[in-house]
């Protein structure tokens, strides 16, 4: 079966112009006589490509079957019915492929049908035959979409290296576009081919559905588009999942993903065996370890877990990240691999050195101290520098602020251990970072990032979409209350005459009894009252004017615009809605989310109507990780249904996913959950990376 080897790296994505409807580049009808096979697999070969030699071996005649059988020890008389099994197998494969066979990555062809190829084009302005043609391509199951620029008048693809095009991918939060945004590379690029090795009109790419991307050319503004997404029914789903194939071989089953990938690579030979662990081998090695009888299973488990883990990390089938963290070399090509430098002031020679190091799927540089003149790194601990990460909220950078370490140093070495220059250490793109010297200032100074966002507003949200609409409601007659600062005046504005905020409003007297305890002189407590003001308004101040309090709800009389708060009607009920507002989630990609009645103005819990969430998994989005029944933050602290308070159940998921409230006895009901439009954060006052 011609299936494609290489699978194509999980692709990038961005936003704001949909393809065409499926157009089919016009060319000549085929005038090749049609040849009947012995299988429809074989028929589909045939019709799709002839009698490209390359193909020849596929097709199998009864003779070449029956010495095939003979040499199996089957009897004559039952040759006849072995090509019957042989034939009705390979129908059964076709058929669980929905009739093709899987051949990823395979250009469409000027006589085929283009519904077929699922064919769409976005026509490239200023210009009147130029086209970015997509295709299925066989990754249907990958959530992506092959692309290549193809010529409308001559009908004809083209290599974007003869036109001077490049294309680049923008990163949407809630999506894996985050995680591999920048420039797409060809498949012949990510092989190892350089333009000019790149047959004519051969180059192919690859990105996830829903994607935007940028097509840059020179003398010309980017031009933004977006990849078509494809409409997945949840029949057409579950008959993926469930599909089955009557094939009689049975490839072999390893234990995790790491052996399955050395079993495609090395087969069954004998040298190779000792590459692949029984669960009996397993088994000994942990009674060695003294683990005992009723924890084996367990165990096997979370090595497997961990080994699918590690194996994930370093590129999986790719085999990308091997050889991770390789430093550039004097006569290496700077821009091969993507060298920036930062000069440290107060210094003629020194410049901390950027580069890709294998991490560019990571979202990661490497970097060391790096001596210009001399041409060669040097550890940090020869100089006393020490590195720091700004924490960043909204940022990961959240998950690695504080002092940088190296690898060795995370490895166990200590300074004095580690073989000179080859220190090395990795950080996120985009962080900020601080170089600590002794005797001076830190030198704050950014990363450098390999993602770019378009100027233009994120997609509009599309089906069931949320509104922005305010839940009807009187307005609120409430005497604001006498606050004492800022900070108090937020939480009365945002959330009234909540109880549970009562004790955070101090009034002098109340203050003085605090400062007393501390023993303040009653001459200086003035003074250590408006030092508290001060305190609290700095603090409102650096959160950017407000207080984030996860998953506080909305007050019915709220101000919508200042929360977010969104609304989807929920069909078939009176005044019943899904209620989405930020929540102090926007750092972590996310909003809120639960049942309320417009009509009385409350929150109502799901288990009282029986309603329930399902996130439904779409290939190349971050909902793969969270799909499935949507847990509220009671169920997943251990509160059961009827321990949760009246109205107090909390729901929030990830920006774009595709939800579905079930109700008894009633169809389910999609929606999507809303996106926000981010750009990068800020330029700060810090020295930016250069290219070398």
């Amino acid at each position: 079966m011609p299936r494609a080897k290489k699978q194509p790296k999980p692709a990038r994505s961005v936003q704001s112009k949909a393809p065409s409807t499926s157009t089919k580049p016009p060319g000549k009808t085929a005038t090749r006589k049609p040849k009947v096979m012995r299988n429809r697999w074989e028929q589909h070969i045939y019709d799709s490509y002839g009698d490209d030699p390359a193909f020849s071996s596929l097709y199998i005649s009864d003779e070449e079957l029956n010495e095939f059988y003979r040499l199996l020890g089957v009897p004559e008389s039952d040759f006849a019915r072995y090509r019957g099994k042989h034939d009705a197998a390979y129908n059964a494969d076709i058929d669980n492929h929905g009739g093709k066979v899987p051949c990823q990555g395979r250009k469409p062809q000027r006589d085929e049908d283009p519904a077929r190829e699922n064919i769409h084009i976005v026509r490239i302005p200023d210009t009147s035959h130029l086209v970015v043609r997509f295709w299925d391509g066989g990754l249907e199951d990958e959530g992506q979409f092959c692309l290549d620029i193809y010529n409308m008048a001559t009908k004809v693809p083209i290599n974007s290296s003869e036109l001077g095009f490049s294309i680049e991918v923008a990163p949407v939060a809630g999506t894996l576009s985050v995680m591999c945004a920048g420039d797409l590379e060809s498949w012949e690029a990510r092989s190892g081919f350089k333009p000019g090795q790149i047959l004519p009109g051969e180059e192919r790419f690859s990105v996830i559905e829903g994607a935007c991307l940028a097509l840059h050319r020179p003398d010309f503004d980017p031009f933004w588009f977006k990849v078509p997404e494809t409409t997945r029914s949840e029949a057409e789903s579950s008959k993926r999942r469930d599909s089955g194939t009557s094939s009689t071989r049975q490839p072999k089953v390893m234990r995790n993903r790491w052996e399955k990938y050395k079993h495609d690579l090395y087969g069954d030979g004998p040298k190779y065996e000792h590459l692949y662990l029984s669960d009996e081998k397993l088994d000994n090695l942990f009674r060695r370890l003294g683990i005992p009888e009723s924890e084996l299973a367990e165990q096997r488990r979370q090595y497997d877990a961990t080994v699918n883990e590690k194996f994930e990390r370093s590129g999986g089938s790719e085999g990308r990240g091997l050889c991770q963290g390789r430093k550039p070399q004097p006569d290496d090509d700077p821009a091969k691999d993507n060298v920036h430098i930062v000069h440290v002031p107060d210094t003629s020679h020194l410049a901390i050195r950027f580069w890709d190091g294998g991490l560019e799927d990571e979202g990661q540089f490497c970097l060391d101290i790096y001596d210009i003149n001399a041409e060669v790194p040097v550890n940090s601990s020869e100089l006393g520098f020490s590195l720091e990460a700004a924490s960043m909220p909204g940022t990961l950078t959240v998950l690695c602020a504080g002092k940088l370490k190296s690898w060795e140093v995370r490895s166990g070495f200590t300074p004095d251990q580690i073989f000179p220059g080859e220190e090395r250490f990795s950080v996120i793109e985009g962080a900020y970072l601080a170089l600590h010297r002794s005797n001076s200032d830190p030198f704050w100074f950014k990363v450098p990032t390999r993602r770019r966002l378009p100027a233009g507003p994120a997609c509009s949200v599309r089906d069931n979409a949320p509104t922005s609409s305010k839940p009807s409601g009187a307005t609120s007659t409430r005497r604001p209350r006498a606050t004492r600062n800022r900070w108090e005046k937020y939480i009365d504005d945002t959330w009234g005459d909540i109880p549970a905020f009562d004790k955070v409003y101090l009034s002098d007297d109340q203050l003085n009894g605090y400062l007393r305890l501390l023993h303040i002189p009653e001459s200086q407590l003035a003074d250590h009252r408006r030092e508290y003001d001060a305190i609290l308004e700095g603090h409102l101040d650096r959160n950017g004017g407000k207080i984030n309090c996860h998953g506080m709800k909305p007050r019915p009389d709220a101000d919508p615009s200042r929360e977010h708060v969104r609304i989807v009607r929920i069909p078939d009920t009176r005044g019943l809605v899904i209620r989405i507002w930020d929540g102090g989630l926007e750092g972590e990609g996310q909003f809120c989310l639960d049942i309320y009645d417009m009509d009385a103005k409350i929150a109502i819990n799901s288990s009282e109507l029986g309603f329930s969430f399902d996130v439904a998994s779409l290939p190349g989005t971050l909902s793969t990780l969270c799909a499935g029944r949507l847990q509220s933050w009671e169920a997943n602290m251990g509160f059961t249904p009827d321990q949760i308070l009246p109205g107090e159940e909390h729901f929030s998921v990830i920006e774009g996913a595709y939800l579905a409230l079930c109700r008894p006895n009633q169809d389910l009901f999609w929606f999507k959950m809303p996106t926000r439009n981010r750009l990068p954060p800020g330029v700060e006052r810090a020295a930016s990376p250069v290219s070398l």
